[in-house]
């Protein structure tokens, strides 16, 4: 709530598209909220009432360009400042540019297809391209083709809505329409991130990535996941890959590439196997086994370790050598995620630490990665507990403790464990 005000002073040459002589712009905003409102964008809410938001770029031309010799941006007790030279004396424009502060608000757009029109207003004259004409209509990210230049940068913290990371260095280069990440570290949620990538803006973007995770943790309640993270814990992951698109959706469904994956002390949602465990361990007729399984339908399993190897092909992520240790018991694992749907289908065999004998237990995951529905395959197990008789079956499981009562003997009619295992019983597969 305020008014946001932009004011540019000095001479402008509209042939070159190049200040003509010194000059100065500024920008100010009763909170940085108000100013994330105007450009459309959303912002950190802790961020958002940070102000007044003073933002100030002296303009100094000389004979081979022109510089933003001090640039500074304040917002309560947000500081960034930096500088940036552009020499215009060349076949294109180039400019170096550097900046440091200790927390720089990083504001999301609903759509990065075009720039906003105060954006679009703000960049005459001080970014070194050559005007567009109005009926044209540019992607946000098509002025980079415009020039050549270099970036360094360094903040305490870099802010999000949803992230936050610290001790953020970055340097990249422009040349001819290729932007090149040549260095990007940071720590980030409790964990270090090392990133390099090229993108190819000649056209529609082309972009390569390589990405090395350690120590990360992603909380089972993590915002960035609305409170329900898929898959929780400490990650080590490494992963590359290419895509092209111009927006989020378009990236995620053209992407390629390959990973592997290591996870400690983590979760995953959709079905609690610890409960299953914890109930067959205190069974005492068939309602109780149905009763273990209903209770595995829900929560989350908590795990030991997750390892595996994984492909990207056009947005699906896939996997066949997922490997998971757990307190309950050990799994292996198939499966896919389509990233950009958000929606999975994985395939695991448990093996139970009540069950070391039996056949593993089949769980299918399928639909939205955050609540997917949980299905049980018995067909194995049922033909175990029907060959083994119930009550040698019983007797494998419950070991008394205490006063408790020994296991029931044996339950001779078939049907019976029929007609309560089948309403869990899972269609055949295709």
């Amino acid at each position: 709530v305020g008014e946001v005000k932009a004011t540019v002073s000095g001479r402008f040459d509209g042939v070159k598209g190049i200040p003509a002589d010194n000059g100065d712009a500024r920008v100010t905003a009763p909170t940085l909220g108000a100013l994330a409102n105007v450009l459309g964008a959303e912002i950190a809410p802790d961020l958002a009432r940070k102000g007044k938001v003073e933002i100030h770029l002296p303009i100094a031309t000389s004979a081979t360009g022109y510089a933003v010799p001090a640039f500074t941006a304040k917002a309560g007790d947000i500081a960034i400042d930096g500088s940036a030279d552009v020499r215009t004396d060349g076949p294109r424009p180039y400019a170096k540019v550097q900046i440091s502060g200790n927390i720089l608000p990083w504001m999301t757009f609903a759509s990065a297809a075009a720039a906003p029109h105060p954006v679009a207003t703000l960049r005459t004259g001080l970014i070194p391209a050559a005007l567009t004409p109005a009926a044209e209509v540019r992607p946000a990210w098509a002025i980079l083709r415009d020039f050549d230049g270099e970036l360094a940068a360094k903040f305490d913290a870099v802010a999000s809505p949803k992230l936050r990371a610290t001790n953020v260095n970055a340097a990249a280069h422009l040349n001819q329409g290729i932007l090149t990440l040549d260095t990007a570290n940071a720590q980030l949620l409790g964990g270090t991130v090392n990133a390099r990538g090229r993108a190819d803006l000649t056209a529609k973007p082309k972009i390569s990535a390589n990405l090395d995770a350690r120590d990360v943790v992603i909380a089972a309640t993590s915002p960035l996941f609305d409170g329900n993270a898929p898959l929780a814990g400490k990650f080590a992951l490494t992963v590359e890959g290419e895509t092209t698109g111009n927006d989020r959706d378009a990236l995620l469904r053209a992407l390629n590439g390959k990973g592997e994956l290591n996870v400690v002390q983590g979760s995953f949602a959709g079905a609690n196997l610890g409960a299953v465990n914890d109930r067959l361990n205190r069974i005492r007729n068939l309602q109780d086994i149905l009763g273990a399984l209903e209770a595995g339908s829900k929560g989350r399993t908590a795990f030991d370790t997750l390892t595996g190897h994984f492909t990207i092909t056009s947005g699906v992520l896939k996997s066949d050598d997922l490997a998971m240790d757990a307190p309950a018991g050990k799994a292996t694992a198939t499966g896919s995620a389509d990233l950009a749907a958000q929606t999975l289908a994985t395939d695991l065999r448990f093996t139970l630490d009540n069950l070391k004998d039996a056949p593993p237990l089949g769980i299918k995951l399928a639909g939205a990665w955050a609540q997917p529905r949980v299905i049980f395959d018995t067909g194995a197990f049922q033909q175990h507990v029907l060959q083994k008789g119930l009550g040698q079956f019983l007797k494998s499981l419950s070991k008394p403790q205490g006063n408790e009562p020994p296991a029931p003997p044996a339950v001779k009619p078939k049907d019976v464990l029929r007609e309560f295992l089948a309403p869990i019983q899972t269609q055949p597969q295709g």
